[in-house]
């Protein structure tokens, strides 16, 4: 049965730049060696994974949850099929909740301390002072799940959590504030872990609506994404006046959202989510 809430035990799953490019267009696969059959057999569904680039990249690139495992008897990585047999057995699916686009894994990747005396050792369990130490470092790039108690800071926050979350509601790859060259997004949403985003949501919370309508139009220029803007009703004039000249270009493409719906959004989405969980279809 799949663990409910945040995973406790985590797994440090380390490989070449090559190989996890493998796993992730194959459906997020990994596989071990006969030699981890004792790991690989305490695998649970569920359980946290670490994803860990080695050399030349070197660090930690995103974080994912064991799915399914099984053994497999049919070559899947090159030298594998280049030698006609199977090195790495010992099969498992994963989700990934977050990671770093590849183009972006030597600049983006976290080095962390916790993971330096044991990356070497390959795959491997990670105890809990590591498995902190990891998460605490990924914790500006994922939001965590919002509960109707949650104790967030802000409005802003809040409102970044929860678009997060109905993000991965939908089965996307959400992420808060994912790097766009020289500055952030305040959420995106991407389909696949190479994809570039398909949602881009910029949060406006009494800030400055054309630094937000800028970063909006040049996620559209680069990537073609869908783009909204979420803010308070009075914010929506303001908007439509730079829309009808600095941001003419977009005028067409983005969406503006009220706070107020997103949050309504965000409730019936959770409700329906909980619904489908307690009848059992998901």
């Amino acid at each position: 049965m799949k663990k409910e809430g945040p995973a406790s035990q985590y797994w440090l799953v380390v490989g070449s730049p090559e190989h996890w490019q493998v796993a992730f267009e194959n459906g997020n696969v990994w596989g071990l060696q006969a030699t981890k059959k004792r790991w690989w057999e305490r695998i649970t569904e569920g359980d946290g994974l670490v994803f860990y680039v080695n050399r030349p990249v070197g660090g930690a690139i995103g974080l994912g949850r064991v799915s399914t495992k099984f053994k497999q008897d049919k070559p899947l990585w090159p030298v594998e099929i280049q030698k006609g047999e199977v090195l790495w057995p010992l099969r498992f699916e994963f989700d990934v909740e977050l990671c770093f686009p590849p183009v972006q894994w030597e600049t983006s990747r976290l080095e962390i301390d916790a993971l330096r005396a044991i990356v070497q050792a390959g795959f491997q369990p990670l105890k809990d002072k590591a498995r902190d130490a990891v998460l605490q470092a990924f914790e500006p790039f994922i939001a965590q799940p919002v509960g109707e108690k949650a104790d967030v800071t802000g409005l802003h926050e809040e409102l970044k959590a929860k678009i997060a979350e109905m993000g991965r509601i939908q089965k996307f790859l959400a992420e808060v504030e994912y790097p766009m060259e020289e500055t952030r997004l305040d959420v995106v949403w991407r389909r696949v872990e190479k994809s570039v985003p398909t949602y881009v949501f910029e949060i406006q919370v009494g800030g400055d609506i054309y630094h937000a309508l800028a970063k909006l139009k040049h996620a559209y220029d680069l990537w073609n994404s869908r783009i909204f803007l979420v803010a308070a009703p009075p914010d929506r004039n303001k908007a439509e006046s730079l829309l009808s000249g600095t941001f003419h270009e977009i005028r067409g493409r983005i969406t503006f959202i009220e706070i107020k719906k997103m949050q309504e959004l965000y409730a019936k989405k959770k409700a329906y989510r909980e619904l489908e969980e307690d009848v059992g279809i998901l």
